[in-house]
């Protein structure tokens, strides 16, 4: 880790990043994920999961948020389509970057830098994967952070993007899951959504 040009005494020692393993010439640290930051090494040190060299190779600094290192590499690599990254701290209080990125829960998807989740807003749905949320649709329903959309009930119906059910007006019924309700055929009525024969002596247009 340190030098001596002929003739001399004494060695100096190779200051980072730079290291010597032939006492003679002092070398740069350039190779892929390397860094040096003692002085008088012998080796470069080779950046670990999280982690990246700085630009002048003396330290490592951590991924950022959305981004991950699997250890090794020069730059931090941004988080494939669907998945987040976060940064933590250690018991010492040290900043960790990711060595990897994960999905989001169901019912949530990554925000734009990909460093956390949001959830999806009511009338809307993600599923692990996906990187915006959907729209119910017609005859759906859903609330804040949903992973699919329930069906609305007999008797009621929505519109695509729906956060909740209307009822039916009088008159009208619904099956399971409609995006309209319908109106009874002449002669006959709506009662608890069925449509029943008008009585002998009543009629319905």
């Amino acid at each position: 880790g340190s030098t001596s040009p002929e003739g001399f005494s004494s060695c100096t020692p190779c200051s980072p990043p730079t290291y010597s393993d032939n006492g003679i010439t002092c070398k740069q640290c350039i190779g892929e994920g390397k860094y040096s930051d003692d002085n008088g090494a012998f080796v470069c040190k080779t950046a670990l999961p999280g982690f990246k060299p700085t630009t002048d190779r003396t330290s490592v600094i951590p991924c950022p948020a959305g981004k991950y290192s699997l250890g090794g590499k020069t730059l931090c690599s941004t988080c494939d389509t669907g998945k987040y990254s976060t940064q933590t701290t250690d018991k010492d209080g040290v900043t960790i970057g990711a060595s990897n990125c994960l999905f989001c829960d169901s019912g949530s998807v990554p925000n734009a830098h990909l460093s956390g989740c949001n959830n999806c807003t009511a009338g809307t749905y993600g599923s692990i994967g996906d990187t915006t949320c959907s729209n119910c649709g017609a005859g759906r329903y859903s609330q804040e952070g949903a992973g699919v959309c329930n069906y609305c009930s007999p008797g009621t119906f929505s519109t695509e993007g729906s956060s909740s059910c209307q009822e039916c007006l009088p008159g009208y019924f619904s099956s399971s899951g409609a995006p309209e309700c319908i109106d009874c055929v002449a002669g006959k009525k709506e009662v608890n959504n069925f449509c029943e024969n008008c009585p002998a002596g009543a009629f319905s247009t």
